[in-house]
């Protein structure tokens, strides 16, 4: 497996892939995090363009796809039921990760790529989401506490990553 950029070429594609993972999320127990829609082609056109949309593929064939960038987030502005460890430092965020599933172990790839390139990271999902608390907590990231998110308002549980 290996990361790349995502292009506009891919935009077909990641449509599909979130299709999936939308429909994974309902069938898991998740029907609100992303709803019937999230994230839209032009939220994911804008992350292609702002080159933080990355693809995990395999020969050729797209797996898994996550944002990545630098922070600050204004989600993980405010924190409540906890704290962040480095709250001074600077940090990288990760997003939207979604997964085929076809092949074991994708998303897993992509969180330690994350950790390969920063030494502290940021990551939150909905409490409903089960399969992610799970890969986030197995990945070595600490529950911290509750935040808001920007762009719905809606409470998620926040995780925190620090090499140091």
């Amino acid at each position: 497996m290996e990361i790349c950029l995502a292009t506009q070429n891919n935009l077909a594609e990641l449509e599909e892939l979130y299709d999936h993972a939308r429909q994974f999320m309902k069938e898991n127990g998740n029907p609100n995090q992303w709803g019937d829609f999230y994230p839209l082609r032009d939220v994911l056109e804008a992350d292609i363009q702002k080159q933080q949309m990355y693809l995990c593929v395999e020969d050729g064939q797209l797996l898994a796809a996550f944002v990545f960038h630098t922070g600050p987030d204004e989600s993980y502005g405010t924190i409540r039921d906890g704290s962040w460890k480095h709250p001074e430092l600077d940090y990288w965020v990760i997003h939207r990760v979604a997964s085929f599933g076809k092949v074991p172990g994708a998303a897993a790839f992509c969180l330690d790529w994350c950790k390969k390139q920063a030494d502290r990271l940021r990551i939150d999902t909905h409490q409903d989401n089960l399969p992610m608390q799970r890969l986030i907590a197995k990945s070595g990231f600490e529950r911290r506490g509750i935040i808001q998110c920007a762009h719905t308002g809606d409470e998620r549980i926040a995780y925190e990553y620090s090499s140091q």
